[in-house]
């Protein structure tokens, strides 16, 4: 993943990329019975994404693959 990317979802200092490492965007959003209720899970506070993030790499997170958390709604999960 270039650089320039992580950069901007500011996860530089808590990540340093290796060649082999995946990005994907990972977008906390609402929905309810499997329907889209909003992209932005509520214009979600960093505080509150951070739980979900921490949460995340608790239950679903390895040595493979960790969430890092951006900003609001857009993070990042690295495998």
């Amino acid at each position: 993943m270039p650089p320039e990317v992580l950069y901007r979802y500011n996860i530089f200092p808590a990540h340093n990329p290796e060649e082999k490492d995946l990005a994907f965007r990972c977008n906390l959003i609402t929905e309810n019975d499997d329907i889209l209720l909003d992209y932005s899970a509520g214009h979600i506070t960093d505080r509150e994404a951070s739980f979900l993030i921490d949460t995340l790499n608790k239950s679903l997170g390895s040595r493979e693959i960790r969430f890092y958390l951006g900003k609001s709604y857009r993070n990042l999960m690295v495998y």
